[in-house]
């Protein structure tokens, strides 16, 4: 895996393993990360030179989002207080402060998708209600009290919180076909962006004001940015033959990056992370033997993470953070 030498940035290798679903402090110091291994699925944080195992039981805990400056890290656990009977899932969170981890939701259902506000203050999962997935409800937690954002008549699924933690979107899929919804900064639940095709993996700036999400209405999925202030739609990569998708935005607004699965030359794609800022767009990779792919970004867009996936032992992964100089601009 090469990184492009234009960016002059500094490259780390955070974790190698069966590891997955890396995600990013606001102040981009911190990664939150999972592994499986040993039959386990254990929760990680990266912060400088120091990796901590957060999880130490017999409970699998997974896709963690962290707050601001990474103090507190959520996720889903699986609980099975009696082995002979099944289990479900749960939403979790460790706090630095104190070392311990709490349940922050634990009803019959499955509690997935945790993500958290930049203060910690708001919390936002998705909720099967009774554990046999006939409908999908969004759920929020604010300063610990727990409240439906929707009710379980369709599948409302993969909740993003704005970092200011005022707005929350998320995929609902209904009818055949999935679109975003909204709970805007007023309360108000309302379709927010609806195309011919599906529309699929939303993420907030800090304001919530600018959303990018992949549009699959085309012959293959193009990366968009909306912006609420202008009501202005653009699209952000649109390659034929490329399939650009797994957005992300920095919390300012000014740093989008994206998943490009390039299928020009056949199958299995060349597989990369690309980053475009200040309107200029930039191949971040080039897979050699495997695959690049989820970027996730800091507030400012210096700061990024991914996973590299091997071509042929999907088993073997390496998480990767790059922090882009000061003076890329």
């Amino acid at each position: 895996m090469n990184i492009n030498p234009t960016l002059r940035g500094k490259l780390t290798v955070i974790a190698r393993g069966e590891v997955s679903s890396p995600a990013i402090s606001a102040d981009g110091q911190v990664v939150v990360y999972n592994e499986f291994k040993d039959g386990e699925t254990v929760l990680y944080r990266h912060q400088g030179e120091d990796t901590v195992r957060l999880t130490n039981d017999s409970h699998a805990s997974m896709h963690g989002d962290l707050n601001a400056d990474g103090s507190k890290v959520v996720f889903t656990r699986y609980s099975n207080p009696e082995e002979s009977q099944p289990g479900n899932y749960d939403i979790a969170m460790w706090d630095q402060s104190t070392g311990q981890t709490t349940l922050v939701s634990a009803e019959i259902g499955n509690e997935m998708s945790p993500h958290i506000s930049d203060d910690g203050k708001v919390i936002v999962w998705d909720d099967d209600v009774d554990g046999k997935f006939g409908g999908n409800d969004i759920v929020k937690s604010v300063d610990g009290k727990i409240e439906k954002v929707t009710e379980a008549k369709n599948m409302d699924l993969f909740p993003q919180v704005s970092g200011d933690g005022s707005r929350i979107v998320w995929r609902r899929y209904q009818e055949g076909k999935s679109r975003v919804f909204i709970q805007d900064q007023n309360g108000v639940v309302k379709p927010y962006v609806e195309k011919k095709g599906n529309v699929v993996g939303p993420a907030l700036s800090f304001d919530g004001q600018k959303m990018v999400y992949a549009d699959q209405s085309g012959d293959d999925e193009d990366l968009k940015l909306y912006n609420d202030k202008t009501g202005v739609t653009e699209t952000v990569a649109g390659v034929n033959g490329v399939k650009e998708t797994w957005g992300d935005i920095s919390g300012d607004g000014e740093t989008v990056a994206w998943t490009g699965l390039d299928f020009r030359k056949g199958s299995p794609a060349d597989t990369n992370v690309y980053l475009r800022h200040d309107g200029d767009s930039v191949q971040v990779t080039t897979a050699q033997g495997g695959s690049n792919s989820s970027p996730k970004l800091s507030h400012d867009g210096r700061s990024m993470v991914w996973t590299w996936t091997d071509q042929e032992n999907t088993a073997n992964r390496i998480i990767y953070k790059l922090d882009l100089p000061e003076d890329r601009d």
